[in-house]
């Protein structure tokens, strides 16, 4: 059986890691992390499950595992990378959640299979979409089993590597985007209104789950979700028609500011 491992200890790494175990993809005996600094966490997260092993350092980590996760910040990544180089080779599996680290930049420290995964919150609730791009050195037996690792808990999507930083805002960023829309929406009905804040967000949070579940069990389309509700000459029309005049744009400056400051921030880790 492949063993995993977990190099880094945050708040992604600890939610992949138990995600896979709870879903009994990989018996804890096959679970590895790697942690700098033994801090609460880590040991909290050894007590929920007892039989993973702590390594001692990230060499011993790698000489272990097949299947490695690098969860560090992206400036963080290429040395980490650089001190295991000599406990890899092309049958282990090297996966990055970092932004900024291109394929190229990873194959070229260490002769390993290479694959990047944007992840999600969602998958606190088995929910939302795992982003993976691999290199085309991965075998079609390591992007089986690392597939089947997320799709215990997402919906897996393999995409292009130019795609991730579109992609990612529609998945791993949306769920803040959303909030951020529902809690002015929220405002601007309390501030009009009598009712309170707390009832107006379990309205408007039942209705955007309910819409949800009508999308995805229906396939009803966007503009079919819309003439349904919002009827020719009706108040939903009316409300419909002012987001239809000021959304666009708010988007488009919303997707050209995040992949402008993905690639300032690529070339900021590439100069490093």
């Amino acid at each position: 059986m492949s063993k995993v491992g977990f190099i880094g200890y945050g708040s992604m790494s600890s939610m992949l890691a138990a995600k896979v175990l709870k879903h009994q993809v990989v018996a804890e005996e096959n679970v590895v992390v790697f942690s700098r600094s033994r801090h609460e966490g880590v040991l909290q997260f050894k007590k929920g499950f007892p039989g993973i092993v702590l390594a001692e350092s990230a060499q011993d980590l790698a000489r272990s595992c097949d299947l490695i996760f690098i969860c560090l910040e992206p400036f963080d990544v290429k040395e980490v990378v650089k001190e295991i180089a000599s406990e890899l080779n092309p049958s282990k599996h090297l996966i990055s959640i970092a932004a900024g680290i291109t394929l190229d930049q990873l194959r070229a420290l260490a002769d390993v299979q290479v694959s990047k995964l944007m992840p999600s919150l969602l998958f606190e609730v088995d929910s939302g979409v795992a982003l993976l791009a691999h290199d085309d050195n991965v075998i079609p037996e390591e992007k089986a089993f690392l597939e089947q690792c997320l799709a215990s808990f997402s919906t897996v999507k393999v995409i292009r590597e130019e795609d991730m930083e579109a992609a990612t805002n529609l998945t791993g960023s949306s769920p803040a985007y959303i909030a951020a829309i529902l809690q002015e929406f929220i405002q601007a009905t309390v501030d009009r209104s009598g009712l309170s804040e707390s009832d107006a967000f379990i309205m408007l949070l039942e209705s955007m789950i309910g819409t949800g579940k009508l999308l995805k069990e229906t396939h009803m389309t966007f503009a079919e979700t819309i003439d349904r509700v919002a009827t020719k000459g009706g108040i939903s029309e009316e409300g419909v028609n002012i987001l239809h005049r000021h959304l666009p744009n708010a988007f488009g400056e919303l997707v050209d500011k995040t992949l402008g400051k993905y690639q300032a921030f690529k070339l900021e880790v590439e100069k490093q």
